[in-house]
């Protein structure tokens, strides 16, 4: 009998190591979806968990708890899954970084602590993951970071990619590239969306490192402000007005991708930041931009904010100043702005620009010309119908280029301070403007505009 006995406990003892060995070694953890053991798993959760512990990863920790509610779809997203984290194309590094822009997007805390970590073995420089963790873009990034930023960051928040952006990324990725960042960047939405809705918690003794946006901080705390805001967008998107010539609005280029300018860059910035697609509306002169602007057919402007345009149209804070001088052909007799103002002297302006209102003013002898648009102030110097052109320098400067021998005078005869401008009714908007105006001038924004748009004559603005 005793030998029964013993012979029963040593096939017992048996089972159970063999049940043992057989039983993965894992912890699952979670918040809302219960942490399931191996052994509370159905035939197909068991399977899904064996797929993902003989792969890569290794382990089930993230969002393997939540995608085993439902084990086909889960098992085929970790398929998924571990194709774009370890088998895209894209460089191991930048793959990193697209995810780590993924998890800032959507403020997921888990997400964020693992990649962070990767990214840093990858090579990813902590200067470059602190600034997408604070909601700026990084101030100094290689090429190909600063292609997959672009790229990520345009499409997430505009839901869009221009066409410079996409062609940046098929030259250096090639076509399968793309798609392998369009699908990192989708498959850790899925991971960010179920880590968030299970409130996934973070390992013992680690504390979260993302906070809010700015843009989400308004939006959380501040929500009437936003709600007014959105009051200069009422189509949904943001409507920039800018005119062909000026380095100040837009300078078009061979194509729409190669388009550069103050105005234009810095209203696709305000369209980034403030998640609506960006539409410029090029006009041919400076006159109908502002005609646009006060119908209320372009929600935004910038240009410069002076008093007569202050009854039509609302200001942000000034961003940019920029002086004011007078361009001469080549072997003029004009050398200095103090001769400008003689009889017999023909000075060009801008139609409904500033300086036709104000050297009309100033003036006393010399004859102040409207002039329809820049191409025909050149026209008219190279023809000598003019004997000078007067506006803003950064405008001089890009027209001096166009005829050779020509001067810009020193000195300045005033000076235009730069502004956002957007149609009257809209000005709940104007708090909000001025803040993202504000963070593109101190996250190096208004700077990098100036500098593409090849602007030259520009001062910080005297607030």
């Amino acid at each position: 009998m005793n030998l029964k006995l013993i012979c029963a406990s040593i096939v017992g003892l048996g089972i159970g190591i063999a049940i043992a060995a057989t039983t993965p070694a894992f912890q699952l953890r979670g918040d809302r979806f219960k942490p399931l053991t191996y052994e509370q798993m159905t035939p197909e959760q068991k399977t899904m968990t064996d797929h993902v512990l003989a792969g890569e990863r290794g382990s089930m920790n993230g969002p393997y708890n939540v995608l085993l509610r439902s084990p086909e779809m889960g098992d085929l997203a970790q398929k998924y899954g571990a194709y774009e984290r370890y088998h895209s194309v894209v460089p191991h590094k930048l793959n990193e970084f697209a995810i780590l822009i993924t998890a800032r997007f959507w403020n997921s805390q888990y997400e964020w602590y693992a990649h962070h970590q990767y990214a840093l073995k990858a090579g990813l420089s902590p200067a470059v993951i602190d600034a997408v963790a604070t909601g700026r873009q990084p101030a100094s990034m290689q090429p190909d970071e600063e292609i997959v930023y672009n790229f990520c960051h345009e499409l997430l928040n505009t839901r869009q990619v221009s066409d410079a952006h996409f062609k940046a990324a098929v030259d250096r990725f090639g076509e399968r590239g793309v798609v392998d960042l369009i699908g990192v960047m989708g498959y850790y939405h899925l991971v960010s969306m179920a880590l968030n809705v299970d409130r996934y918690p973070l390992p013992a003794g680690a504390k979260p490192e993302l906070g809010p946006l700015p843009t989400q901080a308004l939006k959380q705390g501040e929500a009437a402000r936003v709600d007014s805001a959105r009051n200069i967008l009422p189509t949904g998107k943001l409507r920039v007005g800018v005119y062909r010539g000026s380095p100040t609005s837009i300078i078009p280029g061979l194509t729409p991708a190669d388009a550069r300018g103050v105005g234009y860059d810095l209203g696709r910035e305000l369209a980034r930041r403030l998640e609506v697609p960006f539409e410029p509306v090029v006009f041919p002169k400076n006159a109908d931009v502002f005609a646009a602007v006060k119908a209320g057919s372009v929600d935004v402007v910038f240009t410069n904010a002076t008093p007569d345009r202050a009854r039509d149209i609302d200001f942000s804070n000034s961003f940019l100043r920029v002086g004011q001088s007078c361009l001469v052909p080549a072997g003029s007799a004009i050398k200095r702005l103090e001769d400008i103002d003689v009889k017999g002297v023909r000075v060009g302006v801008s139609v409904g620009s500033t300086s036709q209102k104000m050297l009309g003013d100033k003036f006393k002898n010399a004859q102040v010309l409207a002039i329809p648009t820049l191409d025909q102030a050149v026209s008219m110097i190279k023809s000598g119908d003019l004997e000078a052109f007067a506006t803003n320098k950064a405008i001089l400067y890009e027209l001096s280029d166009r005829l050779p021998g020509s001067k810009v005078l020193e000195g300045a005869w005033g000076y235009e301070h730069f502004a956002a401008g957007i149609p009257k009714g809209r000005e709940a908007g104007l708090p909000l403007l001025n803040q993202l105006l504000s963070e593109a001038q101190q996250n190096g924004q208004v700077a990098k505009a100036v500098e593409r748009a090849g602007l030259r004559g520009t001062l910080p603005a005297d607030h």
